[in-house]
C-alpha cells in the first residue's frame, strides 16, 4: 500500500516537472515584440533641403512687423480675435473651425500684453522668424516671457501679404534647450529607445528557483523508496 502511494506521489510530481519545463521553454520561445531598429536600406534617403538665407528687405520686415504685432494684440491678447482669423497660415488654423477661432478657441495661449521687445532671427527662403519678449498688463500676475514667432509671405504683385506660421514659447533654460534639441533630433528619423534591450536569461533563475520545488521532494521520494524496497528485501527470508 506504501509502495503504491509513494508510486502515485511520483507520478504527480513528474507531472508537474514536465509542466514546469513546458512553462520554461514556452518563456524562452516568445518571440522579442520590443521595436527592433532596421538595418541599412539600399533605397536612397530623402534629401531635405536648406532653406537659403535672404536678406529680408526693409518693406517686408515693416510688414512682417505689422502683421506680428497686430497678430499678438488680437489673438494672443484676446482682443478682437476674429481679426486676426486672416493674419495667419491656413496650415495654422486647420484643425479649428472660423465659428471656433472666433469664440477664441484657438491654438494660441492668452496672455495680457502691455508691451512688447522684438529680435530678429532668421530669414531665409521660406520666410523670417523673431523671438517676442512679451510684457504683461499692470495688476497681471505672470512674469515676462518669450516667445518665437514665424511668418512667410503668400501671393504675388499686389496680393502679396506676411502671415504667421508659427507661434510657440522660446525655451528660456539650459534644461529646455537641452530638450528642445534632443527632441528635435529624435525627430530626425532615428528611433529613440525608452529602455535597453533586457535579455531574457533572467527567467531562468526565478524557474529554476522554482524548479526545486519539485526536484527536492522528487529525489528524497525517490531515496525513501529506493530504501524501502532495499530493507523489504533484506527482511525476506
Amino acid at each position: 500500500m506504501r509502495s503504491y502511494r509513494w508510486r502515485r506521489r511520483l507520478l504527480w510530481l513528474g507531472a508537474a516537472l514536465v509542466l514546469l519545463c513546458g512553462v520554461v521553454v514556452a518563456v524562452l520561445e516568445v518571440p522579442n515584440r520590443s521595436p527592433k531598429v532596421q538595418g541599412p536600406s539600399n533605397e536612397p534617403a530623402p534629401i531635405l533641403k536648406t532653406p537659403k538665407p535672404v536678406r529680408l528687405t526693409h518693406h517686408d520686415e515693416v510688414v512682417a512687423l505689422r502683421v506680428g504685432s497686430e497678430f499678438i494684440s488680437t489673438a494672443v491678447a484676446r482682443k478682437d480675435v476674429d481679426r486676426s482669423w486672416n493674419l495667419v497660415a491656413p496650415e495654422f488654423r486647420s484643425e479649428v473651425s472660423r465659428a471656433q477661432w472666433d469664440r477664441g478657441r484657438l491654438p494660441v495661449s492668452p496672455y495680457s500684453v502691455r508691451k512688447t521687445t522684438w529680435k530678429f532671427d532668421y530669414a531665409d527662403s521660406q520666410g523670417a522668424g523673431w523671438t517676442v519678449t512679451l510684457y504683461p498688463a499692470k495688476g497681471a500676475h505672470e512674469p515676462p516671457q518669450d516667445f518665437q514667432i514665424g511668418l512667410h509671405p503668400l501671393g504675388s504683385g499686389k496680393r502679396r501679404h506676411w502671415v504667421v506660421d508659427y507661434w510657440q514659447a522660446a525655451p528660456t533654460s539650459a534644461s529646455a534647450l537641452s530638450s528642445a534639441s534632443s527632441g528635435s533630433s529624435s525627430g530626425s528619423g532615428t528611433p529613440a529607445s525608452g529602455k535597453a534591450k533586457e535579455s531574457e536569461a533572467w527567467l531562468l533563475l526565478p524557474l529554476a528557483l522554482l524548479s526545486l520545488i519539485v526536484l527536492i521532494p522528487l529525489g528524497v521520494a525517490g531515496v525513501n523508496y529506493y530504501r524501502g524496497n532495499r530493507a523489504r528485501a533484506l527482511m525476506r527470508p
